[in-house]
Formats: structure tokens, sequence, C-alpha cells
């Protein structure tokens, strides 16, 4: 008779232990399905590079910062009303979750040795919301047949992105966020596996998360 009372309170135990398992899977999904705060990047072509170019170049640089955890919406060439809009949507002019980046036709002065930046974001005392990218260098590093243009851009666009969400000093000894970009790296950006790294990819998600909350009001 005893044996069969501590069966029923042992599948009790049971029960209760299974059921305590659901609930607190259940709140770890719930955890898990909070959404990170989307950036958005305004996109200027203003290298006027041929469209379909731009927009797969878009999908790369959506998809490597997706992969860190990062959800961007991407507004190409917005008009000056699409801009006061989202200005007035988010009471402010400048904010560290709304990017400006700009295709143009070259950065820098070439020189003898030097052919000038693929990128460059201006970054101050840890905050930066602008970022330039030459079209002439990503048309000199596709040439060297390792990796399409559309993929030079998209990742060159993710890698400025990092800076300014990096902040300065941001550069790497390998990865997407190495300063200058050897072959082993293009190919890794045609295979689609050159990112950020984990650490790197936390850094820009706990930079958001703070601009979130000085955001609040």
């Amino acid at each position: 008779m005893k044996s069969n009372i501590w069966s029923k309170s042992a599948w009790s135990v049971r029960l209760l232990l299974a059921l305590t398992g659901l609930v607190y899977e259940g709140n770890s999904q719930q955890s898990a399905e909070v959404k990170q705060p989307k950036l958005t990047v305004r996109l200027f072509n203003q290298a006027r590079t041929e469209g379909h170019l731009v927009a797969r170049a878009i999908n790369v640089a959506k998809r490597i910062l997706n992969e860190s955890g990062i959800e961007t919406e991407w507004l190409a060439n917005p008009s000056k009303l699409d801009i006061e809009q989202r200005v007035k949507q988010d009471r402010q002019a400048i904010s560290p979750l709304q990017l400006t980046l700009r295709i143009v036709p070259q950065l820098g002065v070439q020189t003898t040795g030097f052919r000038g930046p693929l990128g460059f974001a201006a970054v101050d005392q840890g905050v930066g919301v602008h970022a330039s990218i030459s079209y002439r260098r990503v048309l000199e590093t596709a040439k060297t047949k390792v990796v399409e243009a559309h993929q030079v851009l998209g990742h060159a666009m993710a890698h400025e992105i990092g800076h300014l969400l990096l902040g300065a000093n941001s550069h790497s000894a390998d990865g997407i966020m190495r300063s200058q970009w050897r072959k082993a790296e293009l190919r890794k950006a045609e295979l689609g596996v050159l990112g950020f790294t984990p650490h790197q990819a936390e850094q820009m998600r706990l930079h958001i998360r703070r601009n979130v909350q000085s955001e609040a009001p």
C-alpha cells in the first residue's frame, strides 16, 4: 500500500517538474523572441551605381548584420519628405539609431601606391552616424576576380556600419573588421562566411540598447 502511495507521489512530482519545465521553456522562448531595436540606414547613391547592384549589396549587408542579431531597415535614396517624416517621428534630427551611408565616386586623393580608402566612417567620441564608400575602390577590388562587386559593396556597407556601432579603433586582425582585406577575406566574402566576431556582435547590440535607453522619454 505504501509503495502505491509512493508511486502516485513520485508520478505527481514528475508531472509537476514536467509542467514547470514547460513553463520555464515557454518563458525562455518568449525572452528569445524579444526583438532587438531596429537600425534605420539611409542610403544615398551619389555614385549612380546600378540599381540592381545596390539592391543585392543591401541584401548582403542586411544578412551580415542580421547574423549578428541586428535588424536593419534601409531607405535607398530617401526623399526630403521621407527624412522630414522620419525626423518628426523620431523627435530627434540626429539619432545613433538613424545612420546615413553614402556611395560616392571615390574617397580621398589617389597617389602612387595609394588608391584611396574603400570606406570611411565619421566617428567622434564613440558616436557616429555618417559613413561613405568609394565605388571606384569597390570596382577595383572586384577586378581581382576573387569576389563580385555586389559582395564587396555589401561587405563594405556592413564594415562601415560596424565602425559606427563599435566606435573608433575598432579594426580587428581578422574578419570583416580587418582594416585591409586580403584574398582570404575576399574569398570568405564571396562564400558568404565573412562576418563579425561574437564579441563584436555583442558590443554592437549593447551600443544599440544603450542608445535606446538614452532616447527613451
